[in-house]
């Protein structure tokens, strides 16, 4: 359980921060999904990457190349 609300602590500190960027790079439509895809991937990896590490990597948006992949399934 304390991983689980660590991760919710990470969340409720990252969501904005990522959302903002993904607005930025794909627009207002796509943001949601994107910051989506950023928290599920850092769910995923939260139990074998160093926290401050995951906490600055979502500080910096999401994951690379998520972008042209977003953009290759609106085209």
């Amino acid at each position: 359980m304390s991983d689980q609300n660590g991760f919710t602590g990470l969340f409720e500190e990252g969501y904005e921060a990522v959302l903002r960027y993904a607005w930025r790079r794909v627009g207002a439509a796509d943001a949601p999904d994107i910051a989506a895809e950023t928290f599920r991937i850092a769910w995923e990896k939260y139990d074998r990457v160093p926290q401050p590490s995951l906490t600055l990597a979502l500080h910096h948006g999401p994951p690379r190349g998520r972008e042209p992949h977003q953009e290759r399934h609106t085209a």
